[in-house]
């Protein structure tokens, strides 16, 4: 079988019980991109954020971004059965990553929020997300 993610070509041991739970991703991708769930509190003004991501890592290949997406809805529906009413939830990808500072005038009428990414992105360089 070849990886979906690194074309790795590797050999899956099949047998009745997992004839149809066939293996996808080589071994060490499995290891490697096994969800690590990360949480972490922001502190803003009158308020918190929470941070969640699904690997504790980042990623720079797109390719393997674009493969690991399909896991994303999973995690939303989990976490959805604990979102608050009042809570505004956000969906961060690289792009929005980057623009993220255009969200703080809208946060700012918010007390709860909580952030979501597949991928770990690192919140101190944005200093004047506690600030506002």
């Amino acid at each position: 079988m070849i990886c979906k993610v690194c074309d790795k070509i590797y050999s899956n041991h099949l047998s009745f019980r997992t004839m149809y739970q066939i293996s996808i991703l080589c071994p060490e991708c499995t290891i490697k991109y096994k969800p690590s769930y990360s949480y972490e509190v922001i502190p803003i003004d009158l308020g918190i954020i929470e941070y969640f991501s699904v690997y504790d890592f980042e990623e720079n290949n797109p390719r393997t971004k674009r493969f690991l997406y399909r896991y994303m809805r999973n995690y939303l529906i989990d976490l959805d059965k604990n979102m608050l009413i009042d809570s505004v939830f956000i969906f961060v990808d690289d792009t929005e990553y980057l623009n993220f500072s255009q969200w703080f005038p809208v946060m700012k009428k918010f007390r709860f929020l909580r952030i979501y990414s597949l991928f770990y992105f690192e919140w101190s360089l944005y200093e004047d997300l506690v600030l506002f």
